[in-house]
């Protein structure tokens, strides 16, 4: 099946969205997921300025205080876009305002990272901040094939997608980072060395606060900052992608030993099988 656009539905129950969307690997937005937290009322870039002001950040390498960030962001355009503060672990950096995102969607569970068997920071809440011009500098699909939540807090951002199916077309780096594209940019790709991009289908959506954007695993992606944007972001697991996941692992392993590749994969596959009981008795 082919997706040439990704729908925006609202007030869709769980059944549904696993029917239509996880199970498929099929992308959706869901308009009203999170109309009941309250970062939607209270984060912004004046608010990070005023609440952490001087609490000290990094990135890309280089230090920054929060005030000053946000100064940049503030006067961030296309032409010169202000630095971008990405996949920052929330409860590291301000654990007090995990409270404002609170429950998370029910679309996200069950997520099988989330406890002791696979400890991982990939179930966590990861935060962006950026200001408009700036972007994801990398095309990728999520590490082991997880899925991604993303949401959209304040401001509007661009996110373009390209299914798994062209994989073909993408680039990806050899060995353990190979969920990374090597393609240069999407506007103006470096068609001498990658010309298969150039018949890559990708789809494009905006989304804008209190709308969340699924990802299926395995789907390529990347994002720009239409304006000043704050979102977040957590990762997921389940039966729905747990044998990709299991494969991706293994991958990862034979990198670093073909001999890992068989205890990693038995205990990958013990673990969904655990977690698939675990489900089925809460189930009933």
């Amino acid at each position: 099946m082919t997706i040439t656009q990704i729908e925006r539905r609202q007030s869709i129950s769980y059944a549904d969205f696993a029917r239509e969307y996880l199970r498929p690997y099929r992308p959706v937005v869901i308009t009203d997921a999170l109309q009941h937290w309250n970062a939607l009322k209270r984060w912004s870039p004046a608010f990070f300025k005023q609440q952490y002001g001087s609490k000290n950040i990094e990135i890309d390498g280089k230090q920054y205080l929060m005030g000053d960030f946000v100064d940049l962001v503030e006067k961030s355009s296309p032409e010169k876009p202000a630095p971008y503060f990405r996949n920052q672990i929330l409860e590291d950096l301000f654990p007090e305002l995990l409270q404002d995102i609170s429950p998370l969607p029910k679309y996200l569970f069950p997520n099988w990272f989330r406890g002791p068997m696979y400890p991982t920071a990939g179930s966590k809440v990861e935060l962006y901040i950026g200001g408009a011009g700036g972007a994801f500098p990398i095309i990728h699909y999520d590490s082991n094939f997880t899925h991604a939540f993303l949401f959209q807090i304040y401001g509007q951002k661009e996110y373009i997608l390209y299914s798994y199916a062209q994989k073909h077309l993408m680039y990806p780096l050899p060995g353990a980072r190979r969920h990374h594209s090597m393609v240069n940019s999407i506007e103006h790709p470096d068609l001498a060395r990658f010309p298969l991009i150039a018949q890559a289908a990708p789809i494009k959506l905006y989304l804008n606060p209190g709308e969340m954007l699924f990802v299926p695993g395995g789907w390529w992606h990347t994002a720009r900052m239409i304006s000043h944007s704050i979102s977040v972001s957590v990762n997921s697991a389940n039966a729905s992608n747990w044998l990709n996941v299991t494969k991706e692992v293994c991958n990862k392993a034979k990198v670093r030993s073909k001999l890992l590749v068989g205890p990693v994969g038995a205990y990958m596959l013990g673990i969904g099988l655990l977690h698939s009981i675990e489900d089925r008795l809460r189930a009933h």
